[in-house]
């Protein structure tokens, strides 16, 4: 059986992006996991949204990073559902 470690817990923004870029890259045409749920691509859709909060929320707003910190939880959820948690 082949286990998906991901070790998010403590990871920021810019780092849950690199961790899931990372994944996204292992796991795109690998035989050991053939199918995924959530798919990659949604994975990949996912981590854009972050990656596009964290650029609206870098001049600071109390919107903007609230909405930064929905996007974190978003990709993090599917990052876990990924894993099997």
């Amino acid at each position: 059986m082949t286990i998906l470690v991901k070790a998010l817990a403590r990871l920021n923004a810019v780092q849950l992006v690199a961790r899931s870029l990372f994944i996204e890259e292992r796991l795109t045409d690998n035989p050991a996991f053939p199918t995924v749920t959530p798919t990659l691509a949604e994975i990949a859709t996912k981590r854009e949204a972050l990656q596009q909060a964290i650029t609206d929320a870098a001049d600071g707003g109390r919107t903007v990073n609230a909405i930064k910190n929905l996007r974190l939880r978003e990709l993090k959820a599917a990052l876990d559902q990924l894993a099997g948690d």
